[in-house]
């Protein structure tokens, strides 16, 4: 199994597994290890699960070449701890340590919260409210938070590494998609301006990052990418990506709108926020598409990718419907 950590391939192979069960047993855990399983892989570390005779844990994986990273996470989680109208897994300390080292990797040990990840079409106002009333705590993280994204720089970014992929690509179909791509980077890049204070938040916010537990309480989950930003952007990341995700050809009009009028009672946002949140969550979209370099890799992921363009209109017609 192959994992990728900034360019740099990692091999987790039995042997490996087998190495890391013995070293978490007699260094970390010092409990015998009933199962160590393969959970999911970011684009720069792995998570495993971790289950003892009387608990179950997440392993996060980083290379050592990501010591910052792996400070910057610390940092985090530690600063979770002190907010308790958060809920969020903890890091979990043993024999006074916070992290190992293991061969060329950094491991940290992590609260399991059993649960399940909920489906864009089951999400309700009970729902909405504990997941909203989290992100608010968020604003009183004590922590160095990553500078805010601005509407104006991503654009230009964005600009920048499209032209350079125009002037190397000969392939006609190609160079459309690219074009197409450019004329949406700079419909996107309008004045609207968001009358809000920057604060911190998620910068990460959609149900993929939030789990239901066995109580029926919601976990927020993967707090790295915090920010500094408006609140509206932390709202529409989460009602978008939840809806986009499970929608290739269409918006699920009714379903969106209702959303909006359910984050509405909470927030009270304006147009202009709306507006702002909705540009800045394709301005990303666009770049995360780019830099993943992911583009071309199949032409109709590509061609489907150009049909945010009509989302876009979409989500503006609903817009100016509601308000």
């Amino acid at each position: 199994m192959l994992h990728v950590f900034n360019h740099v391939t990692i091999r987790i192979n039995l042997m490996n597994l087998k190495s890391l069960k013995y070293f978490l047993e007699n260094e970390a855990l010092h409990k015998e290890i009933v199962y160590l399983k393969n959970l999911n892989q970011g684009g720069t570390s792995i998570n495993l699960t971790c289950k003892t005779a009387d608990a179950k844990f997440l392993i996060k994986i980083l290379p050592n070449t990501n010591i910052k990273r792996a400070e910057r996470l610390l940092r985090i989680l530690n600063s979770l701890k002190q907010i308790s109208n958060i809920y969020s897994p903890h890091i979990i300390e043993f024999n006074g340590k916070q992290w190992f080292e293991f061969d060329n990797y950094i491991i940290l040990i992590i609260e399991f919260i059993n649960g399940k990840k909920l489906k864009y079409k089951e999400l309700n106002e009970t729902h909405l409210n504990k997941i909203y009333t989290s992100y608010q705590y968020i604003q009183q993280l004590q922590l160095d938070a990553l500078p805010q994204r601005k509407p104006e720089e991503i654009y230009k970014e964005n600009k920048e590494m499209i032209e350079q992929l125009l002037k190397t690509e000969n392939n006609f179909l190609k160079k459309k998609v690219l074009n197409k791509l450019n004329r949406f980077n700079k419909l996107l890049n309008i004045d609207t301006k968001c009358d809000d204070t920057p604060v911190i938040i998620h910068g990460d916010a959609s149900l993929n990052n939030t789990i239901e537990d066995l109580n029926k309480n919601i976990a927020l989950l993967d707090f790295e990418m915090i920010r500094y930003g408006y609140i509206v952007e932390d709202w529409t990341e989460f009602l978008l990506s939840s809806v986009l995700q499970h929608s290739i050809l269409f918006i699920p009009k009714r379903h969106l709108e209702k959303l909006i009028k359910i984050t509405n009672n909470l927030f009270k946002f304006n147009i202009e926020q709306w507006k702002y949140g909705i540009n800045l969550y394709f301005l990303n979209l666009i770049s995360k598409r780019l830099k993943s370099k992911k583009l071309f890799k199949s032409t109709r992921k590509d061609i489907l990718f150009i049909l945010n363009i009509k989302k876009h209109k979409q989500i503006y017609k609903i817009l100016n419907e509601i308000y």
